[in-house]
């Protein structure tokens, strides 16, 4: 189960941040997260990896479009089928840190997207568009009776 939750997890993180998750990314984030609750209850994980690996989550779910709801269902039905042993913590504390350097990884690039972007937009505000008026008045015969120039 663990090298199935490793794998599904890497692919979660590695798939294009459009796209809607599969049933079996959402199977895998309900039960790392239930696994990482479980052992973090059972004091197998230090409340410091607990909230580093939770906080990868929520920048997961931040730049991966999923149905949080469903989600926190999948999440609370895995828990509760879940207890702590000491193989299960070992296998979620690696995945956490795969996950923690994989979220990190996926928040740079959408932060650079995200610049880019801004880049994009501000550079096309401050583009200006072809000017097709003539810059420089337009020669008129007669402005006003008795008056001959140019009129401004």
């Amino acid at each position: 189960m663990s090298k199935f939750l490793c794998a599904a997890l890497t692919a979660l993180t590695m798939s294009v941040a459009h796209s809607a998750p599969s049933e079996a990314q959402y199977d895998a984030l309900a039960t790392f997260r239930a696994d990482l609750q479980v052992c973090y209850e059972d004091g197998q994980v230090t409340p410091h990896f607990f909230a580093a690996s939770d906080r990868a989550v929520d920048i997961i779910l931040a730049i991966v479009s999923f149905d949080r709801e469903k989600l926190h269902g999948m999440t609370m039905a895995a828990w509760q089928r879940t207890s702590a042993y000491p193989e299960l913590c070992r296998d979620t504390e690696v995945s956490g840190y795969q996950l923690q350097s994989r979220a990190e990884q996926m928040k740079a690039n959408h932060n650079e997207g995200q610049r880019e972007l801004r880049e994009a937009a501000r550079n096309f505000g401050n583009s200006q568009p072809p000017n097709f008026l003539p810059q420089q008045p337009t020669p008129v015969i007669v402005c006003r009776p008795g008056y001959f120039g140019t009129c401004r």
